[in-house]
């Protein structure tokens, strides 16, 4: 899997503006404070990354991963070059859900605050690839959102040749409930 030449720098300025005007605009919340960002060591193993709600949180957590291609035809084939993953608590997933007002928080199904979960994770990262492409980076494309409960155990594949990722924490309604990585 090729890597994409992008400043990490860039890549964490452009991603802590494109969250936090996503999560005021969709959830009509300010960030209870700054999001939080970390570059990290990659851990994997054979190319790929567990990626587990409980090394984040240490609780039960809905995920959605989004795969960015280089180009279209990267993206026909499945040849991914990095990929942005929501991790949302459970605990905190209802708050989402009363925010946005996508649906009833108290009738909601499991599966629809998965959806919805996937849903958000799809906005940020369109608009966050939107944002790219406006600084130059013209040929990046995404995939749709895959929605995982806990974890997803078959991993994500990333370039053998990354050693980091970047870890943003969101802070609203007054506790972390929300982690975004984006490997690329």
């Amino acid at each position: 899997m090729p890597s994409v030449n992008i400043d990490f720098q860039v890549l964490a300025t452009t991603l802590m503006g494109t969250v936090s005007d996503t999560f005021e605009s969709m959830c009509k919340e300010k960030l209870s404070s700054p999001p939080q960002l970390e570059t990290r060591p990659v851990e994997a193993e054979n190319g790929k990354v567990i990626i587990s709600g409980f090394r984040k949180f240490a609780v039960k957590c809905y995920l959605s991963v989004i795969y960015f291609y280089l180009s279209e035809a990267d993206k026909q084939k499945d040849k991914s070059c990095g990929c942005a993953v929501l991790y949302v608590k459970e605990s905190g997933a209802l708050n989402f859900v009363k925010a946005m007002e996508y649906m009833d928080a108290e009738t909601a199904t499991e599966e629809e605050i998965q959806d919805m979960c996937g849903e958000f994770c799809n906005v940020i990262v369109g608009a966050f690839r939107q944002d790219l492409v406006e600084l130059g980076y013209t040929n990046l494309e995404m995939g749709t959102p895959i929605n995982y409960r806990d974890s997803i155990p078959e991993g994500v594949p990333i370039n053998k040749s990354q050693k980091d990722y970047q870890e943003l924490r969101v802070f609203l309604f007054g506790a972390n409930p929300v982690v975004m990585d984006i490997y690329v």
